[in-house]
């Protein structure tokens, strides 16, 4: 009888009408959440913020390294008690509502005139945003996998990407077109906030998609809330090390850290040497954008057909873009913003395809009975790696010329496309 109710619970939302309910409203609710996140990128519009106030360039360069950290947290201490969350949906829109919060104080001690409390709110706020997202990521990876099918997955990704990518771009041009003549930092506090609005309102678009498991109408069997059976980091790391497959995924995701970092510290390069330019941020805000929207479609080809072949592309890619900037830096006259902007957006391009994949290829191999524990250890060991490349990066851009980090990523873009022939699959497997 146990056995038929398990089944039921599993069949339970993969009926057409629940698959297109959920299919539909996960699309334009993640099109809000990619479009926030453009806007009030930690990577891009945070670092070119600090850049402008004249903040220390360390600090610029560790705005990353600071929500990698909040996470990592999270990730250790509060796994046993989010795996046990029966309302993942309820946790969800807290989240996208609490990080919008966030970024509204950010925009209000941006006007302060002591730059210590602004370097506080940068590091505070962002170490809260970065718990918070955490949470989220950790609750929405199985309400992600349980409700919607590989094939399906990969649709949605792709969808909220381009309408993400595409209203973000739309709200950038419209913001500099009715602030041109206003002082910069009055546009780039009216881009967060927009970024901070469409939290929220992802937060409650969340509210029209139904959480299977946590569906009355299902009968599942309730969790033994015994605390012997929470997964805790320790115990669930020390078990997956023995998994192979385990072993393979965490060394591609090791690999993949420091093109992660392209897009962060290419857009530090630019705010170096474009802060003071009036559409310096609406250029790399409209070359980000762009290049997830224009993007969108390849990844969604090539992901369908095979990972590896994504990771590789996405790799050479940033090395491309790594090469623009150091020919770019040889000249001795400074260079139209444009030039930097087609290397972030190569990089925003390259970064946004390699995520998607590594997710996606995540989904597809991890055990179900695995995945909440693995997702905890492999985002924790890669973000301890994320810290310490972050601030070997931020480091030397501080010190010597932040070209030389540039160098360093192009060299690791080599290496990630040598290992991804080697470890990863061909093509891609699909499920039944």
């Amino acid at each position: 009888m146990a056995t038929d109710k398990t089944q039921t619970s599993e069949n339970a939302g993969t009926t057409p009408q629940g698959k297109d309910h959920n299919y539909r409203n996960f699309i334009w609710q993640g099109a809000l959440s990619n479009q926030a996140w453009v806007l009030s990128s930690p990577s891009i519009v945070m670092p070119f913020i600090a850049v402008s106030l004249q903040l220390p360039i360390f600090l610029a360069g560790s705005l990353v390294a600071l929500r990698h950290t909040a996470g990592t947290v999270i990730d250790v201490f509060a796994l046993g008690w989010l795996s046990n969350t029966r309302n993942r949906k309820r946790g969800i829109i807290i989240a996208d509502i609490g990080i919008g919060l966030c970024y509204i104080a950010f925009v209000v001690a941006l006007f302060s005139d002591n730059k210590v409390a602004i370097g506080i709110a940068f590091t505070g706020l962002l170490l809260l945003i970065g718990a918070i997202h955490e949470v989220k990521s950790l609750l929405m990876t199985p309400f992600f996998t349980e409700n919607l099918n590989s094939d399906q997955r990969i649709r949605v990704q792709f969808l909220q990407i381009l309408a993400g990518g595409l209203c973000a771009i739309g709200i950038a041009l419209f913001i500099h077109w009715l602030l041109n003549d206003d002082a910069s930092l009055t546009r780039h506090a009216l881009v967060v906030t927009t970024g901070a609005i469409c939290f929220v309102l992802s937060g409650l678009a969340f509210m029209t998609i139904r959480d299977v498991e946590s569906d009355p109408d299902h009968d599942i069997p309730a969790k033994d809330n015994d605390d012997h059976t929470k997964p805790r980091f320790f115990d669930a790391a020390r078990e997956l090390s023995t998994e192979p497959w385990f072993r393979n995924y965490i060394t591609i995701r090791l690999l993949l850290v420091m093109l992660g970092l392209s897009v962060p510290i290419f857009a530090l390069v630019t705010a170096q040497a474009h802060h003071d330019t009036p559409h310096g941020l609406t250029a790399l805000l409209v070359s980000s954008a762009a290049s997830l929207t224009i993007s969108a479609p390849l990844w969604r080809f090539v992901n369908g057909y095979s990972y590896r072949l994504t990771l590789i592309i996405g790799a050479l890619m940033v090395f491309a873009a790594g090469l623009l900037l150091v020919l770019i830096s040889a000249t001795e006259t400074k260079q139209p913003v444009y030039l930097h902007a087609t290397a972030v957006f190569v990089a925003s391009a390259a970064a946004s395809g390699m995520t998607g994949a590594r997710v996606l290829y995540f989904m597809d191999l991890a055990p179900k009975d695995q995945i909440f524990a693995a997702q905890s250890v492999v985002k924790t060991i890669a973000r301890f790696a994320i810290i310490g490349s972050v601030a070997l990066l931020a480091g030397i851009a501080h010190t010597q010329d932040s070209i030389w980090s540039v160098i360093i990523i192009m060299v690791c873009a080599l290496a990630a496309t040598a290992m991804s022939i080697i470890l990863v699959p061909a093509t891609r497997s699909k499920e039944a």
